[in-house]
Order: structure tokens, then sequence, then C-alpha cells
């Protein structure tokens, strides 16, 4: 079964496929035998465009990290050991369904009296980078290239 196409480009030889969970896909014709083989193609994922000349594909992969407001349970969790703070609170936030709504707000009360942190430098620290998840920012863009032409 594949999944839902929302973009295809096309070649003179080759047709490529956007799926809605942004995975490239590529139809090829067999060497041998009838019918088409359509399979993703390895690495290219987070693809945001696709665009195709008369030989050659372009994708844009895009890695965008969402704003701390729609984050989940485990965004939540993955931020807290990745700004520093280990897997200490890991458990407090899956128990307690601390999501990032209930953070982005930075409810002091929410972090020392129900996950149990306690002085200034830890809390302004987790201020700081709070602040700094509040808007979605992109963490990489890369353009991949591919094709085939006749100079060899």
């Amino acid at each position: 079964m594949y999944p839902l196409f929302t973009d295809m480009k096309s070649t003179n030889n080759q047709t490529c496929l956007l799926s809605a969970d942004k995975q490239v896909y590529q139809i090829q014709a067999p060497t041998k035998g009838p019918g088409l083989i359509c399979s993703p193609v390895k690495k290219l994922n987070h693809i945001q465009k696709l665009r195709s000349s008369f030989t050659h594909f372009l994708a844009l992969q895009k890695i965008v990290t969402p704003a701390i407001g729609d984050w989940g349970v485990h965004e939540v969790v993955d931020f807290m050991i990745r700004i520093g703070f280990g897997e200490s609170y890991s458990k407090v936030i899956i128990y307690n369904k601390i999501d990032g709504s209930k953070i982005k707000d930075f409810d002091e009360d929410l972090f020392t009296q129900t996950m149990g942190m306690q002085g200034d430098v830890e809390l302004n620290k987790l201020r700081f980078h709070i602040g700094q998840c509040q808007q979605e920012h992109i963490e990489s863009q890369t353009v991949f290239g591919w094709g085939s032409n006749g100079f060899g």
C-alpha cells in the first residue's frame, strides 16, 4: 500500500512523487518484465518542495522545530535532556503529562512544586531556553539534486 501523494514531477526518463509525510518516492520501469516499481528514495525525508527540469530533480529538505506550545510530552522530555537537565525530570513530566502548552508561559509553581526544581540558576536557565523556543524555527535546509545528462 502506498501513502497519499501530494506532488509529482517528471524528467524525460523518471518520475518522482512527494508523499503527504514528506518522503520522496521514485517510479522506475524494471529492466525486464512488465509493470512499474515505486520505491522511496533513501535519505530524502522532510522534503518541502520537489522540482524537475528535462533531466534533473531538485528537492528542498527543511527540518522545522515547532513552537514550544505545540510540543507533546515526549518533546518536552527531549528538550529537558537537550538543555542539560538529564533524565532526572523525565518520569515526572510523563506522569503529570506536562506538554509544551503547560510550560510555554513559564509557570514557576509548575517547575518548583510539581517537578521539584530548586535554585534560581536552574529556573533562570530553563526560563531562558523556554524563551528561545516560543516560535518555530528552521533547524536545517538542504537542497538535493539528481538526474542524468549526456556529459558522461
